[in-house]
This record gives structure tokens, sequence and C-alpha cells, in this order.
């Protein structure tokens, strides 16, 4: 199934907003105006303040230099500057009929890092705050950048109320397909590839299960196949999530935070910062977090809880060192899983008359996840245009967890139970030297970086899958499984796998000035893979899956800005790859799968730097893909081949000073190309193929309702398919969510509801999904 209407929505997208570009950018001749800079009381910029002319229509907000720009006529004004949690400033200023007049800097009696703390309270500008650290691994502004990207901000995951990890992804432009699963990841699809939360500022780190956000201070999704900077753990050919986490920061602050909900929701957090000495080098902050949630369906409960303290140390001017902790607990019901559907006539989820409201388990069957994690960073500083950056990261999780598996049949329904344990220790390390030179007269941004990642996972299946029973689920009364019988019946001899596969990077990237328009990316990545000790059998001592391989991950990039800071085309060549295992019938070793993308786009930075927005489109052809050999069904081949090709498009940031907005568009065709008998042109399970979500908010910024506001939006999804073959589809579906909320220096306060139209709708897995749900929020600050 090949759809090629791609190119024309690309079009009609790129000239909608092309069109749109005119009302967002002025001509320099004959506008008259005022601009200026805002700075903190220690002289850093200041984001988010909102500059106006008094008593007039003209005002703005400032940018992330903390740079404004108001075009009004020539005249005599009072010049206004506020911020919540800030002292209003005013101050005469002249507009003369020649030109942009400019005024020295203006300063606030706040200090950067306490308006850092307070920009998500107005909800003003952070919605659009796209700058990243770790997307290119050094210092490089989106127009500058090649690489497509999306990010939800702090801000934005405030304002929508956000308590868990799944809503947050669902907040992200252009993400689609966000999955539920009890106790376990969630995942989303991106650019119709499965991808998953595995990295933590920057670094690769094994889990089982979601992070709880309360630690999260964004989220960015870094899209298309990215090996060349981020290896292969972790990475999807789509893309990949980085979770930003909370770091500490040089004055006293704290938030008690609590929520209730629908279906015995509740769930209660912690954040508290403090310098540990006067001269504020030392410093500390911790999150908390725990969550009950009984789910609902009849049977469903999930209960969590998080700790997260985080230290930093300013050794002298150039050396820094943070140090950070994650422990999760978490026990939750046995996951509920479709794993067939052999019903005649049945084409749809919807058409099994499954009841909704039931899970088909038990609360007596259940698991139990347990997560440690230690990420430390040192920075040192060589001169202004020098760094190095170490980072460590150590993860140790285990889980016991047991799965429900449901084969639907003709009038009945037959129930099979496994369970199994995991306990996954890694260990990562990288180094990231970054520089900022001149060769002649072009400008060079170097990065040279090392990787390396060694796991160490046990793997035990908890006795035999089983058969629990088969039933006419279209009857009112469906018993829940009986726990104790289930686990005798499946009492065997654990067999325990130990496998420890090692991996060694090294990379380097340059980023070249042609002009101070035009850049160039050059990168290349060499990633060798150890497996030689192969996955051993504990008890028997029997190796297999030992093999070994190198491969090159290439990167190209170019960007250039038709208008400076504003409005800048690109284009990529990325790759990515995947260690496989195994032989072909002659013997000969397969090679890494991998995958190839070409991307062009625009991106836009306008309104003063507060609205953002990416039009692309993606080619992505997966290569090396091992499939069955036509002429001996029992033996491999790898030669198999997929394609993915589609248009995004995203709009993010702040048009008026409290009006935000955050709009995204996905279009995706993926299908099989070379593959088994019977799956060509096939699309794959899972991924819809339009998805869509769409959030507007407005809260006042000043006068008596200051604070007070409130938002609308949701999420599509067009249908997607059950299976491989095409023959089964989950419906598509639209939710949408509101809240209103007010927001003050002290405390906080928020009514949302999600699915407000109550939509009955399944993941591309064939889960129900959660109904109408009313939530309450409240937080105390200090």
């Amino acid at each position: 199934m090949k759809q090629h209407c791609q190119p024309y929505i690309f079009f009609c997208i790129s000239t909608f907003l092309l069109f749109l570009l005119p009302l967002f950018l002025q001509a320099e001749n004959g506008v008259t105006g005022i601009k200026g800079q805002v700075l903190s009381a220690d002289g850093k910029p200041a984001p988010g303040v909102t500059v106006g002319l008094k008593s007039t229509r003209y005002y703005t907000v400032t940018n992330e230099k903390g740079h404004f720009e108001i075009k009004a006529p020539a005249g005599s004004y009072t010049l206004t500057v506020s911020f919540i949690g800030a002292k209003s400033l005013e101050q005469p200023v002249v507009i003369t009929d020649a030109a942009v007049t400019s005024i020295p800097a203006i300063k606030l009696e706040e200090t950067a890092s306490s308006l850092g703390e307070v920009v998500v309270v107005g909800n003003q500008y952070r919605v659009a705050d796209k700058e990243s650290e770790y997307v290119a691994k050094m210092q490089l502004r989106n127009l500058e950048n090649p690489q497509v990207y999306s990010v939800a901000s702090r801000a934005l995951l405030q304002e929508q109320a956000i308590v868990d990890y799944v809503s947050a992804l669902r907040a992200i432009p252009g993400v689609s397909g966000a999955l539920i699963r009890p106790g376990y990841n969630s995942w989303v699809y991106l650019r119709g590839f499965v991808a998953s939360d595995n990295f933590r500022d920057g670094m690769y780190v094994d889990q089982g299960v979601n992070a709880d956000p309360v630690n999260t201070e964004r989220i960015e999704v870094i899209k298309g196949p990215s090996g060349t900077l981020f290896g292969a753990n972790g990475v999807s050919y789509g893309g990949l999530i980085n979770r930003v986490t909370k770091k500490p920061f040089d004055r006293r602050a704290g938030e008690i935070d609590a929520n209730l909900g629908s279906y015995g929701y509740s769930r209660l957090t912690v954040d508290v910062n403090t310098p540990l000495n006067e001269d504020k080098t030392a410093l500390f902050r911790v999150n908390a977090a725990g969550s009950w949630d009984n789910g609902f369906q009849d049977y469903g409960f999930k209960k969590s809880y998080t700790i997260a303290p985080s230290f930093s140390y300013k050794l002298d001017d150039r050396t820094d060192v943070l140090f950070s902790t994650e422990f999760l607990n978490m026990k939750a019901n046995s996951p509920v899983r479709v794993s067939g559907i052999d019903v005649p006539g049945v084409t749809n989820i919807n058409q099994l008359q499954r009841d909704y409201f039931k899970s088909y388990g038990s609360n007596k069957l259940s698991g139990v996840f347990n997560i440690r994690s230690f990420y430390t960073k040192i920075t040192h500083r060589f001169s202004d245009d020098w760094k190095l950056d170490v980072n460590v990261n150590y993860s140790d999780y285990n889980y016991e967890i047991g799965n429900v598996f449901l084969n639907f049949k003709k009038d009945s329904l037959w129930r099979y139970y496994g369970a199994f344990s995991n306990a996954t220790k890694s260990l990562a390390i990288q180094p990231n030297l970054t520089g900022d030179f001149k060769i002649g007269k072009l400008r060079n941004r170097l990065l040279v970086g090392l990787d390396y990642l060694h796991r160490d996972t046990r793997y035990s299946p908890l006795g035999n899958t089983v058969l629990v029973d088969g039933l006419d689920y279209t009857k009112s009364f469906v018993p829940p499984i009986n726990a104790a019988k289930v686990l005798a019946d499946g009492e065997a001899a654990a067999v325990t796998t130990l496998s420890k596969p090692v991996s060694y990077a090294a990379y380097v990237t340059d980023v070249i000035s042609l002009t101070d328009r035009l850049n160039v990316l050059l990168s290349l990545r060499i990633n060798y893979f150890d497996n030689k000790k192969g996955t051993e059998v504990l008890e028997t001592g029997e190796v297999s899956g030992d093999y070994d391989q190198t491969s090159l991950s290439p990167k190209f990039g170019a960007t250039y800005e038709v208008i400076k800071d504003k409005v800048s085309l690109f284009a990529n060549y990325q790759t990515g790859f995947n260690n496989v295992y195994g032989q072909d019938i002659f013997g000969i070793s397969f090679k890494p799968e991998n995958a190839r993308q070409a991307e062009g786009g625009v991106k836009m930075e306008l309104l003063n730097g507060r609205l953002s927005s990416t039009v692309n489109y993606y080619n992505i052809l997966v290569e090396n893909v091992v499939r069955q050999d036509p002429g001996n069904p029992a033996a491999s081949i790898q030669d198999g081949t997929k394609k993915s090709r589609g248009v995004e498009a995203e709009v993010t940031g702040t048009i008026l000073p409290g009006l935000n907005v955050v709009a995204g568009y996905a279009y995706n065709d993926i299908f099989f190309l070379k593959t088994n008998k019977g799956y060509e042109g096939k699309r794959p399970a899972g991924p819809p193929a339009h998805a869509a979500n769409l959030w507007v908010s407005y809260s006042f910024v000043k006068g008596r309702l200051n604070g007070l506001g409130a938002g609308f939006g949701g999420n599509y999804s067009s249908s997607a398919f059950w299976n491989d073959l095409n023959t089964i589809t989950v419906p598509g579906y639209t939710i949408l969510n509101a809240v209103v909320f007010y927001n003050t220096k002290r405390y906080r306060f928020s009514v949302k509801a999600d699915n407000l139209s109550d939509q009955r709708y399944w993941d591309a897995s064939g889960n129900p999904q959660m109904p109408r749900r009313l939530m309450l929020g409240i937080a105390f600050k200090f």
C-alpha cells in the first residue's frame, strides 16, 4: 500500500506558512519603533519579560537573549517592563520618525536564577524555547542546526497539568500514538518507527518503565536516524526521546503539589532547592513524588514512588561538577495484551464487542519494578571558546512481571499467562570536547567525543506460559484469573541467560560557517560493537549469539538563513544502524542493519523569537533487514528493505503576551519493500498515517486577573493496522482536553478535564485507553 500524496501535502503546508510570513516580518526601511535589552539584577539576559508602551496596544516579550523590539509611530511614551514575581518598571521614551530607536539596557531587581524559576508562572515565553545543548551536543541555534527536533518545555508541561509521562509525550508536536502499557515503558511512533524514552540529559539509560515527570525540566524529541551522535541503543530510525532533568539553582525555593483525579487517582510531589554555603558554590535540589492509580477498568492499579536528589559544586571559575540520582519503585498489575484475533468477519478492533471497562486480568497478578540511576557531569572550560564535558551514567534496574495474553476466537476468548524477570546494569561514559575557532575567515565549531557503553543483562522466564481458560467474553460476567492456580501451573525450573555486550565509539562534528548565514555540518561516527562473550545460559554454560561488528555512521547538513535570525532553509543526510546477529546459509555473518535519511525544509523564528515553526519532508530507507530466505524457509538472508517518508509541520510559541499556541501535524507513509512473501507493500502494524495535536492557552499577565488562564486542545490520530498483514484495523480518534488555572508566585490551582468527549478509543496494540478523567491540582510555593 504505497501512498504518494506527501509532496502535495508538503507543498500546501509550505505555501500556507510562506503566505503568513509577511504578516510576521516587516521591512526595516521606514519603520519606526524602539528596541533594547532587559537584564536581570546580576547582568544576565532576562527572557519572557513583557515590555510595552503604556496605554497603547504596542507590546512584546523579550527573547532568549533579553532583546525586544516594538514597532510604533513616532511620539512620546511611557515604557513599562513587567514580569510576574519581579517589580514593574516604567520610564519615559521618545520614538523619532527617523528609525527604530535604541535605548540603554534595562535592569530588573531579580537575579537570573529567580527569573528562571518565575518564568513558568507567567507561561509567557518558555513554550517556544528550542535552545538545547543536547541535540547537537554543542551550543547550536535552532536556525543553524539542520536536525529537526521538537520540545515540550517545562512551562508547557505545567500549563497542561501533566502528571504522567505519556501525557507529556502527547504534548509534543508531531508525536503520534503514545501508548499506555501498565507497568511498562510507554512508547510513541516517530516517522513510523517505535521510539521510547531511553535518554536522560543526552546519555543512554536502561530503564524498564517510564520515568516520573517530577524530575523533568523538558522533553526533547530528536527526529530521524541519529546514530552518528547517539549510537544504536535506545535510538529508533524515527528518532529518540531525551529527557532533560531539573538542576539545582542559586536560591532557596520549593514547591509542594497535590493532585486528585477520577478512578482513585492521587499524587503528591515535592521540589526543594537550596544553596549549601554562603558563596553559593554548592547547591542542592531534591524532587520526590508518590502516585496512586486504581485505573478505570475492573482490575488494574499502579503505585509508584520516586526520589531524585541532585548536587552541584563549582570547584573554581572554570570547573563545575553535577551529581544527580533517581530512585523509582513501582508496583502494578500484570499488563493485558491482545496476542491474537481470529474471529470470522472481524476487520476492526471495535467489532470484537469487547467490554471497554473489563481488563480480563486480575489484581492478584502483579509486578514490581526498581530503578536506580546515577549521573555525573564534570565541565571544565579551558577558555571562552573551548570546553570539556565528561558524562558518566550508571543505571541498575530489575523487575518481575507477568503478562496476560488475550487470544480472541469465534465467540470465545482464550487467556494465557507468562511471567519473567529482568535485571540490567549499564555503565555509560561519554567525554565531549567542543571548541569555537577560525581557520582563515571560516568559523568552525568542533565536537570530538568518545562513547563507551557496557550492559549486563540477566533474563529469566518465571515458569512456563500456561493456558488460563477459555470463555465466552460476550457475556456480562468474566471471572478474574485464579492467580494461585495459574502461578502453580506455570511453575518450572528457571533458566537464566546472561549477556554482556560492550560498545565503543568515537565521533567528530564540525559546523563550518561559510558566511554569517550559511553553515555546513560534517559529522562521522565509528562504532565497534563487541558481543563476543555472547549470551550464556547460566545453568548449562551454553553460549550463543557471539559476534562483533564495526559500523560507520556519517551525517551531513546545511542551513542557510534567507532572513537573518528569522528564516532558515535546511537539508540533511543522516544515518542510523542496528547490530544484528546471525549468518546466512553459506555461513556469512550478517552486517549491521542501517538506515539512510534525506530531509529538507524550512525553520522560522518569528515575532522576536517568540514563535518557532518547522516544516520538513523526509525520506528514510532501511537496508540490510534480515528476512526469510525464499529458497529455504529454514534459513535467513539479509536483503530486506523498508521505506518511510512523510511531511511534518509544527508551530510553537507566544503570539501575544499570555497567548500560547502549540500545533503539530505529521503525515507518514511507511511500507515494506523487500520482505517475507505476502508482506511486500504492506504498512507495518502500529503507526498511523496522520497525527496532529493542538494546544491553545491564554493567561492574563497583568491587572487584577494576573495569573488566571485557560487552555484547550487535544490529539488526533488516523486509523492504524493491528497486524502487518493489514487485515485488522484500529480506529482513529480525536481526544480533547481542557484546563483552567490560576498561577501566582505563591500558589497554583488547576482544574483539568482529559478526554472531554469521553471518547472510547484503543492504542495500536488493542488496549483500551483512559475515558474522561477530571483532575484537581493545587501547589504551594515557598
